[in-house]
């Protein structure tokens, strides 16, 4: 840092070194590697935007407006209304925020901002870029600007670097509304519009976008990815207990940084192309109902709890009304269901009584209905877990309980937060766990997770070869027979598929696979001649057999019928047994052996004619060499195999038997 300009020596404070030496950036999370590249990564757009963003993290939502003309110019920051540069302060953000306060309440500012008539201008500006470039044409309903050289995307609440060359104030537009997270945050505006177009007098939640996501104002929380179904969803849940502690963040947003809930917009288009996108939203979702709508094919496709249901009715412009709540409901089986399953219906029906004709319309001996099921799948998966200690209360649609704590919660999704993620119940769990001598929290319904299984070895060659070793041990593990250890089953196809598969390919189950091929070979042997005369040959090499002989692999298998067969195709094929007629020629022992072995003479005879003709040097070997069951060869003690006459001097200067030889103590018996 000594060595760059005064613009990027200001950065310093946020990069350190970690404990092996490797730099990293604290604005962007990010490690910069080579240690030259630094002054590359301070110039980029992505670590000045996240500077900034920095900066407005730590300031309330009202004070935003002190950053509206911030900005970085060459690495320095700098107020693109007055062209000055505001000192940056990288170990103390809020000195800096100090700075940008004091530039703003000096005189030149203020009169800046009050006596430039720039709105003409940058009206004029900007829809000469507009003719220009049909992208900024076609997004240009996205961009306010307040004065001259300041633009913003109003979507992404992010100002866009004014530069004096069109050419490259087009080129930063253009970068702008290709990059993805420009991409992203007008998906979310889209979602959040269509909400407002079919709840438009929704007032317990309010949505907005925000840099991570859609961001619900009244909950304080934040979605990252989301879509429609998951706002009704959100939409649904009551505000009282939220509003009462409205500060706290929920557990599944990453951070808890304060957004911004508006987006100021001065452009007389911006708020005319977003009316016509609600009207366009809303025209849509009529035309579709009118199109699609059928009560009796609607109903049918709810849950069996549903589809009697008699207070669901059609009225005469041809759309859901509930005859209880005398609303309209949107004709879908989401909305349909949600509606059925919220407490206002739900209220509604226990006042007319409606409730008693259903038979306990939500509660089936205890088991969880689809809204607490729907509210678990909004938790973090590590709570989602918990779904296996809590069952409905009889007759309360409002509290559920908890078996492993013994207590009643509040239907909610921050309160199922507050208790799963609280002390008291992680230690009732882990004591339950302990009595039981269960490693995991996650049920298993048998019948589901067995039809994923068994898909699961149908797509997989190496799963399918090892479900043979598998068997149920019970609703929570699968048994390996081979290697005696359980691994742990679930009704999630990738935890279910990751568990077999981390087994399956894992060192211990290679050995005890291994060991199991040498005992179905050894079987095969006393079981099937032709395996047995030509083991001599036959090495087992890891996952398959080589053939010394041949000089080829031959595939390998666990099942016994299959080996069998694999091996028998190669030992009764033509290559092999021309090699092996060649071999059992009697013109294939050496000339120099004068003896004839077919002679009735003692087999320690025959050995040393054949050693007579090597030298000194091997004569001690003589000892482990015997005459073989199979006439016309010799077989190895040390060894264990069968071995050629004409081969005997390269059998023992191989190197296997040189080390039996040294490992051996004692002096095998010959006759």
């Amino acid at each position: 840092f000594s060595t760059m300009p005064p613009g990027l020596k200001s950065h310093r404070g946020y990069f350190f070194e970690n404990e092996i030496g490797k730099v990293i950036c604290s604005v962007c999370k990010i490690t910069v590697e080579p240690k030259l590249s630094i002054s590359e990564h301070l110039k980029t757009k992505a670590h000045e935007d996240k500077t900034i963003c920095l900066l407005k993290e730590k300031l309330p939502v009202n004070l935003h407006e002190n950053l509206e003309f911030i900005s970085f110019y060459g690495s320095n920051l700098c107020c693109n209304l007055c062209r000055c540069k505001i000192d940056l302060c990288s170990t103390n953000p809020y000195e800096t925020i100090v700075n940008i306060i004091v530039h703003n309440s000096s005189t030149d500012h203020p009169k800046r901002k009050i006596d430039m008539s720039g709105q003409i201008d940058a009206d004029l500006v900007f829809n000469s870029l507009a003719r220009l470039n049909p992208l900024i044409n076609e997004n240009k309903h996205m961009i306010s600007y307040t004065v001259f050289r300041q633009f913003k995307c109003s979507v992404c609440d992010k100002n866009i670097g004014h530069h004096e060359n069109e050419k490259e104030l087009i080129k930063n537009f253009v970068t702008h509304f290709s990059s993805s997270a420009h991409s992203k945050c007008v998906i979310y505006r889209e979602i959040v519009d269509s909400f407002n177009a079919l709840y438009p007098g929704e007032k317990a939640h309010k949505f907005t976008v925000s840099k991570g996501g859609i961001f619900c104002i009244t909950c304080n929380c934040a979605f990252g990815e989301t879509n429609l179904d998951y706002l009704i969803l959100h939409s649904k849940q009551s505000a009282q207990n939220i509003c009462l502690n409205p500060t706290k963040i929920p557990l599944n947003t990453p951070s808890a940084p304060v957004f911004n809930p508006v987006f100021p917009s001065t452009s007389q288009e911006s708020s005319v192309n977003k009316d016509k996108f609600v009207n366009m939203s809303t025209l849509t979702s009529l035309e579709t109902t009118k199109r699609e709508f059928n009560l009796s094919s609607l109903l049918n496709t709810l849950p069996n709890q549903f589809k009697n249901v008699s207070y669901i009715v059609e009225n005469d412009k041809g759309q859901l009304t509930c005859q209880i709540c005398k609303c309209t409901i949107p004709a879908s089986t989401y909305n349909l269901k949600t509606h059925l399953l919220g407490n206002k219906h739900k209220n509604n029906e226990d006042k007319s009584g409606v409730a008693n004709d259903q038979k306990k319309l939500n509660i089936d001996n205890g088991k969880l209905n689809q809204n607490i099921k729907d509210l678990f799948n909004l938790l973090p998966p590590s709570m989602q877990l918990n779904i296996g200690f809590v069952k409905m209360v009889p007759n309360d649609m409002k509290q559920i309980l908890c078996s492993v704590c013994n207590c009643k919660i509040s239907v909610s999704c921050l309160n199922f937060q507050e208790h799963f993620g609280g002390s008291q119940h992680v230690s009732s769990v882990k004591k339950f766990l302990e009595r039981k001598a269960i490693q995991v929290v996650e049920t298993v319904s048998s019948g589901d997770e067995d039809i994923i299984f068994n898909k699961i070895i149908k797509s997989d060659k190496i799963l399918k070869s090892f479900a043979k070793f598998l068997e149920k041990k019970d609703d929570l593990y699968y048994f390996c027979k081979l290697c005696k250890i359980t691994i742990t089953r679930s009704n999630d196809e990738q935890i279910l598929k990751r568990n077999l598969t981390s087994h399956a390919t894992g060192q211990k189950h290679k050995k005890s696979l291994l060991k199991y091929l040498d005992e179905i070979y050894q079987k095969l042997m006393l079981s099937n001649a032709i395996i047995l005369t030509n083991s001599a040959y036959l090495k087992r090499n890891d996952d398959t057999f080589f053939c010394s002989l041949c000089e080829s692999s031959i595939p390998s298998s666990a099942e016994e019928e299959n080996l069998e067969k694999s091996l028998m195709s190669h030992l009764t094929g033509n290559k092999h047994i021309a090699k092996k007629t060649k071999l059992l020629d009697p013109d294939s022992t050496p000339a120099s052996f004068n003896v004839d072995m077919s002679q009735k003479v003692g087999p320690k005879d025959v050995i040393m004619e054949c050693f007579k003709t090597l030298p000194l040097s091997y004569q001690g070997d003589a000892q482990y060499i015997a005459r073989s069951s199979i006439e016309g060869y010799f077989s190895c003690k040390l060894c264990e195999g069968i071995i050629n006459p004409r081969y005997l001097r390269e059998h023992l200067d191989d190197e296997n038997h040189i080390l039996k030889k040294i490992s051996s103590t004692t002096d095998l018996i010959t006759f």
